[in-house]
């Protein structure tokens, strides 16, 4: 049976949108592959560990690993300007290569996504004898939009040819792992990162886009649609508006997507566009006491926020609020 090999860096907080991200993989997939499922970490407890294993064994096609490496990123996170929310597992993306040796070629994904489409067919199109480091989305891309501010932000940082070198998201590629291994990519990344840890605004992604360029074979975007996505392309006249795409493969896009990807605000954190989505899952799985412990746990961080949001299947919608003591 042809393999497909999938690969994950997350830390222990990220075990219940794992959860989520295997089975709807999982649930989509084409059974004429078998799917091994590869997490790379150091500190997802033996429970957790469990967890993802039983979601995995609902699934006659697929397997899942988890993989304890000896190289410590912790450093270079601390050097990192901009850790948002993002933890140094991220720079995990940088040594597949070293750490798949038996495979020519992997898909890295994230996990605050959910699938609802099946992978396969742009890993067995991938071609690793083509001259590609990586395959990847290119996202969409509204006029006069979001994107506008994050334009700003990449404007203090970047030239205008390096922003124009900025062409994938992380959530999702493809790696040709055989020619990163004859040009050293590994090393690559490393070295790059580390002389501009000051300056990367998205550390791994950045990275590998810089340093990968021109080499990167660009996706349908379907393969990869954010959920804001779908707060400014609202109707036909909206997909005229995209920057990169015509009006018909922006609405496929959306439309059929293959990974609905939950960038920058989490579906744990509040209520959000497309939120709803990611909520069946938690009821589907009956994973709705680690949804709220994982609930709670975002809402400590930030004590002045107030959140709110729709149980699914209800009308109704709860409010959380925590007071906060004045300085005396």
């Amino acid at each position: 049976m042809n393999v497909i090999p999938v690969m994950h860096c997350f830390d222990n907080n990220y075990v219940l949108p794992a959860c989520i991200s295997f089975y709807s993989m999982l649930e989509h997939a084409d059974t004429n592959y078998f799917y091994k499922l590869y997490v790379v970490s150091n500190d997802i407890t033996e429970e957790n560990k469990q967890k993802l294993f039983d979601i995995v064994a609902k699934f006659p096609n697929a397997s899942l690993e988890f993989i304890n490496i000896d190289y410590d990123f912790s450093k270079l996170f601390k050097k990192t300007k901009n850790q948002a929310h993002y933890s140094k597992e991220i720079y995990y993306k940088f040594i597949p290569a070293r750490i798949f040796t038996q495979y020519e070629k992997i898909i890295i994904t994230d996990v605050d996504v959910v699938f609802l489409g099946d992978i396969s067919k742009d890993f067995v199109e991938f071609d690793i004898n083509e001259d590609y480091y990586l395959a990847g989305v290119q996202t969409l891309y509204r006029r006069d939009e979001y994107l506008s501010k994050d334009y700003k932000l990449l404007k203090k940082h970047y030239s205008n040819q390096e922003i124009d070198k900025l062409l994938t998201g992380a959530g999702y590629w493809i790696y040709n792992l055989k020619k990163m291994r004859e040009d050293n990519m590994p090393e690559k990344f490393i070295e790059f990162a580390q002389k501009n840890s000051k300056k990367i605004v998205y550390p791994e992604q950045d990275t590998v886009n810089l340093v990968c360029y021109p080499k990167i074979k660009l996706l349908h975007p379907k393969a990869m649609v954010c959920n804001h996505h779908y707060r400014f392309y609202q109707n036909e006249n909206d997909y005229k508006l995209d920057n990169f795409y015509p009006a018909d493969i922006v609405k496929e896009a959306l439309e059929n997507p293959i990974q609905l990807h939950y960038a920058g605000q989490k579906p744990w954190t509040g209520e959000l566009t497309k939120g709803r989505v990611w909520l069946e899952y938690v009821y589907k799985l009956n994973l709705i006491d680690e949804y709220i412990d994982l609930l709670s746990k975002a809402f400590k961080k930030d004590k002045k926020t107030i959140l709110s949001f729709k149980m699914p299947f209800t009308k109704n919608k709860i409010f959380l609020m925590k007071s906060v003591k004045g300085k005396k």
